[in-house]
């Protein structure tokens, strides 16, 4: 008697099997969901571990037809998913935020590199357009300074000449006013026509950068103001003929000359300086 009735117990026991849960493991099967996964969906949202291998052992492939109708087997496995659909979306929301934290951060850093950028070509720009302004401006000075002089093939024809009378000091002191003379004009050619034909490739640049520079031009001026000649005999082959200056500078006064050769004219032209 007492086993017919522990029987009893046990089938009213197996007997009761919660619609929902055959239902939503028929979905899950249908869907080809291996039953391990499904035994961790429901005992994760908190099905005992009991019925619900029960429920997988008992359960067929096909959903059992329950005496509640057709509208308990979409119901139930709604509700049993309902959990699961609310986590996923929960994950799926943080991974949502997450990318959009990231995609704002690698914009951050490309804004960021594109402003450097903006800024490096901003300041090497404003660098060469100073430099060019400086350039302009020094080219300018140096113009407005003096006279740029560009042919230096010169004529020599028609030019004024020393004088070629009376003693040789006479002569050289002729050749040194026409000098100062040259110079202070901007004359270039008459320059370089009191020189021998032999000094002039020597000293053409010298005369073209004193001539077109003001502050040059005035400082030899002023040097060769104070000029002072020598006495010479002229009837003395190895008499030499020069004009010595001397210049007040910085360091105090400084000596120097001009030396002159006389020519098949008489005339005397100057050979080094």
């Amino acid at each position: 008697m007492r086993e017919i009735i522990f029987n009893k117990q046990e089938i009213r026991e197996k007997s009761f099997i919660d619609p929902k849960l055959v239902n939503y493991v028929a979905q899950c099967r249908k869907m080809r969901i291996a039953d391990e996964e499904i035994r961790k969906k429901l005992t994760r949202i908190g099905w005992p571990e009991k019925d619900v291998d029960r429920i997988l052992g008992e359960t067929k492939t096909e959903p059992s037809i329950s005496f509640l109708g057709p509208s308990v087997e979409s119901s139930s496995f709604e509700k049993i998913n309902s959990k699961e659909v609310g986590e996923k979306g929960e994950k799926k929301e943080y991974l949502r935020k997450e990318k959009k934290s990231r995609f704002f951060s690698k914009k951050t850093i490309l804004t960021m590199l594109a402003v450097i950028l903006t800024l490096s070509v901003v300041s090497i720009a404003g660098y060469y357009f100073l430099l060019r302004k400086t350039e302009s401006k020094s080219q300018a000075s140096s113009a407005a300074d003096g006279k740029e002089i560009v042919d230096t093939n010169c004529a020599f024809n028609g030019l004024p000449k020393p004088d070629n009378s009376g003693s040789a000091v006479i002569r050289v002191d002729s050749t040194m006013k026409l000098l100062m003379k040259a110079i202070a004009e901007e004359n270039y050619c008459l320059a370089l026509s009191l020189y021998t034909d032999d000094s002039r490739d020597k000293y053409k640049d010298l005369i073209k950068n004193v001539i077109e520079l003001e502050s040059k031009r005035n400082k030899l001026l002023i040097d060769l103001a104070g000029y002072m000649i020598p006495a010479m005999d002229e009837n003395d082959p190895s008499a030499e003929a020069k004009a010595v200056i001397t210049s007040n500078g910085a360091d105090g006064n400084a000596a120097f000359d001009i030396r002159f050769s006389k020519n098949e004219f008489g005339a005397y032209l100057i050979s080094s300086m």
